[in-house]
């Protein structure tokens, strides 16, 4: 695996599902809703200051989540965070991510002022299209 650049998608291991089950809780409070099923399939991860987590968790037969946790480096001493999240998405997804890329759905890289960032895509897309105009920025090759 190439640091900083996601790994393959991988089925899910007991490791993942342990780290789905840890951050189950925070998903739960912020969709105010209880989910009985909460299944990992699969998985992709990425090093960073310490390593993002992207996990496609089981909910219902036909329903599916996206999750992005951040596990810290172990100095840090703190607990995982769910970064971000998509619901209401379907079993066939990862075949429109392409291998190596980073998952554009959840973040894109970003360069702001010579700085690489991960934006998240949804809650800042409108901000990143204005930067990327404004020819201050420019999308990873990917």
């Amino acid at each position: 695996m190439m640091c900083g650049a996601p790994s393959a998608t991988q089925p899910a291991t007991a490791e993942t599902q342990a780290i789905a089950d840890q951050v189950k809780p925070q998903l739960e409070e912020q969709e105010n809703k209880k989910y009985t099923t909460f299944k990992a399939v699969e998985f992709r991860s990425q090093v960073v200051a310490g390593r993002n987590y992207f996990i496609k968790v089981q909910v219902d037969d036909d329903e599916f989540v996206h999750i992005r946790v951040f596990q810290s480096l172990p100095h840090e001493n703190k607990p995982l965070a769910l970064s971000s999240y998509q619901t209401h998405k379907a079993r066939s997804w990862q075949k429109t991510v392409p291998e190596g890329s980073s998952w554009p759905q959840i973040t894109t890289p970003l360069c702001i002022g010579g700085v690489w960032r991960l934006v998240p895509g949804r809650q800042c897309k409108a901000r990143a299209v204005r930067i990327a105009r404004e020819g201050r920025a420019h999308r990873v090759a990917g």
